[in-house]
């Protein structure tokens, strides 16, 4: 594909900023990019033909893919492929004692997506390590001491 930043202006990228948040209508997207209905369905036709935006429905379009995706994949960024690679990062970045601010912004860096997405899924993993370290630290004091 074309590269995203070359081929939309400012009202594409208004609207699949919307539709990261979930399906719309031209008509709720119209309102909330404050452009005219006609305007925000041509601009949906562009990214329908991109292969950004679906047709789910009579009137109902999603994001099926980020543009900002394919920008960071073209630009040469590695994505994580597979489940063991993904827990080798995230232990990697969790290993250290670094605030969660700095492990937040490592796990940005390292984990594909963009926007509120990916802002997920660091809430996701930060969360998760957190439990587990709970869990293991809790584990530690149960266990019996020996010798």
């Amino acid at each position: 594909m074309a590269d995203p930043k070359e081929q939309f202006d400012e009202i594409h990228w208004n609207i699949v900023d919307v539709l990261r948040e979930g399906r719309a209508t031209p008509s709720y997207l119209s309102e909330r990019v404050g452009e005219s209905r006609q305007l925000v369905s041509q601009r949906l036709r562009d990214l329908r033909l991109s292969g950004y935006v679906e047709k789910v429905h009579k009137g109902l379009y999603e994001l099926v893919e980020d543009p900002e995706d394919d920008m960071e994949s073209s630009g040469g960024k590695e994505e994580i492929s597979n489940v063991d690679e993904a827990i080798a990062t995230i232990k990697e970045i969790t290993k250290d004692e670094s605030g969660d601010d700095e492990r937040r912004g490592q796990l940005r860096d390292e984990l594909p997506g963009s926007g509120d997405l990916l802002d997920r899924r660091v809430d996701a993993i930060l969360s998760m390590y957190d439990l587990l370290r709970e869990e293991g630290e809790a584990k530690k004091r149960r266990s019996p001491r020996c010798c």
